[in-house]
């Protein structure tokens, strides 16, 4: 597995002066409707409110006009300026959130570096003290993030990071894969605790102050220092897509096999797809690429964590399956067989892997353990041992499924499961009118996963079918192959994948 980096803002400064100082304005965040949430430039004194769900709360306008403020809160170079003497804060009902995943960040700075009470820029309260809180504690020099399950928090806190005076930026996120804490640009902490998914929608919050119980009255754990802007996103980001700052975008993860690692003959990492996607969409600052050489459904299942090597991503593309076709096998007599364990042929078993789905003589079974191509399942088979002879197969179906329900359930719903590509061999592959027998089978096996998982499907086959039909390729000129009669992709097979995994996207208006 490799990681591309994020590439810059295009053109935008950093995090660290991007937030304030006219860069920042809270229409970017949402003008072209892909964001869900809300941003307040105090500098200007205006905000943006963007619900994807309940168009009435949508806002764009004064912060007079959408905040509730108690005391007087003034606007000006140095943003609005929180103490004692007021709070804002949103109607409970007026934006959007979610009970999973959320981002915040913001550009502040303190009037000293500690102080004898707590300080907070904002929090958000669900009721039963499920809440978030972004904090600086009594006596504390420190950031913290709290984070409350039923009346405990388990806080993600920056030791040492406000200074006296010194505006300093912070972007907290939590989703599914835990929270974090980044500083200027610096990731400062992380911890495994999460937003609690059984929280209810925010009962109170408040900017510049805490808003617990205090609706509507001066509060008695404020701020003491001056905002410039805050950003509050209905979705968890990376910590990748944080160190880049803003404009937060989107990251991208790709799971799958040599088709997604990329590397043959001619062609090197960057030129696979998930770093021509990384370098070509304007909205993509950070790839992963998940793909390893050879590797089965089964071996993906494995090693499926990869695809939240940096937290949670905004798209994933799964695209295996090609090498499940050969690596079928089945029961031998030795060892003997029994309801749980039995061997497959010899060097089979590198196929599969613990947590993979397969059949045993076409039931459906989790494999829990792999010694050399002795398979123990999770549970037993209905019908007892298997015969020597039994057949035994990777579910292609089920992995691609359970990749994409891991995905979601880890923050992301943004999925595409990709179809086998066109095989334009000279002889034996794929033809305008004919699908090759055993790519048509496995497509049909990868259509169904994303139909199982609510992803989307991209048809690579039609995709590359129709640039033959329209004349840019001829049937059977291997044009997109890394060699003569074989599967890999060249340059130019890769570019390909691009353009179709980035027409879905458009399509479904996630870019």
């Amino acid at each position: 597995m490799s990681s591309f980096g994020f590439r810059g803002l295009r053109g935008l400064t950093g995090f660290g002066v991007g937030l304030g100082r006219g860069i920042f304005s809270p229409e970017r965040l949402f003008s072209i409707g892909h964001e869900e949430g809300f941003a307040i430039d105090f500098e200007t004194a205006q905000m943006v409110v963007e619900d994807h769900t309940t168009s009435a709360n949508n806002y764009r306008g004064p912060v007079s006009g959408k905040l509730v403020i108690t005391g007087l809160l003034t606007n000006g170079t140095d943003g609005a300026h929180f103490d004692a003497s007021n709070f804002a804060r949103l109607a409970a009902a007026s934006w959007p959130y979610s009970n999973t995943q959320i981002t915040i960040a913001g550009e502040v700075r303190f009037d000293a570096a500690t102080d004898a009470g707590q300080r907070t820029i904002f929090g958000i309260d669900p009721g039963g003290n499920d809440r978030l809180q972004v904090i600086a504690l009594a006596g504390s020099d420190d950031l913290t993030a709290s984070v409350g399950f039923g009346g405990s928090s388990a806080n993600v806190t920056a030791n040492n990071v406000i200074t006296a005076g010194g505006w300093f930026t912070y972007v907290i996120s939590s989703g599914p894969t835990g929270t974090f804490v980044v500083v200027d640009d610096v990731v400062k902490t992380t911890n495994a605790t999460a937003l609690n998914a059984n929280a209810t929608p925010p009962a109170y919050n408040g900017i510049g102050a805490d808003p617990f119980n205090t609706v509507g009255a001066i509060n008695s754990y404020p701020q003491k220092g001056d905002q410039r802007s805050l950003i509050v996103l209905n979705r968890a980001i990376s910590k990748e897509v944080a160190k880049a700052g803003w404009p937060f975008m989107l990251s991208l993860s790709c799971i799958g096999d040599s088709l997604t690692h990329g590397v043959v003959a001619d062609v090197t990492q960057d030129e696979a797809y998930p770093a021509l996607l990384n370098d070509r969409l304007e909205r993509i600052v950070h790839a992963i690429n998940a793909g390893v050489q050879g590797d089965s459904t089964a071996e993906m299942m494995n090693r499926r964590t990869e695809i939240i090597a940096d937290g949670t991503p905004d798209i994933v593309i799964i695209y295996g399956g090609t090498n499940d076709v050969s690596t079928g096998g089945t029961v031998q007599a030795s060892p003997t067989p029994t309801d749980t364990t039995f061997a497959i042929e010899t060097g089979k078993g590198s196929y599969y892997k613990a947590d993979g789905w397969i059949t045993v003589g076409g039931e459906q079974k989790q494999i829990l353990s792999v010694s050399g191509d002795t398979i123990t399942l999770a549970s037993a088979l209905s019908g007892g041992a298997p015969a020597t002879g039994t057949a035994v197969a990777i579910d292609t179906q089920k992995n691609l499924t359970e990749l994409a329900l891991y995905a979601q359930s880890k923050g992301c719903s943004k999925i595409l499961i990709a179809g086998n590509h066109y095989w334009n061999w000279t002889s034996g592959g794929d033809t305008v009118d004919t699908e090759l027998a055993r790519n048509a089978t496995l497509r049909t096996k990868q259509q169904a996963a994303a139909s199982a998982a609510g992803a989307v499907y991209v048809d690579l086959y039609e995709w590359m079918r129709q640039l033959i039909i329209d004349g840019i390729y001829t049937q059977g000129d291997n044009g997109w192959h890394s060699s003569s009669n074989n599967q890999h992709l060249n340059e130019a097979g890769q570019s390909i994948l691009a353009d179709a995994f980035e027409s879905a996207m458009r399509e479904e208006g996630w870019l």
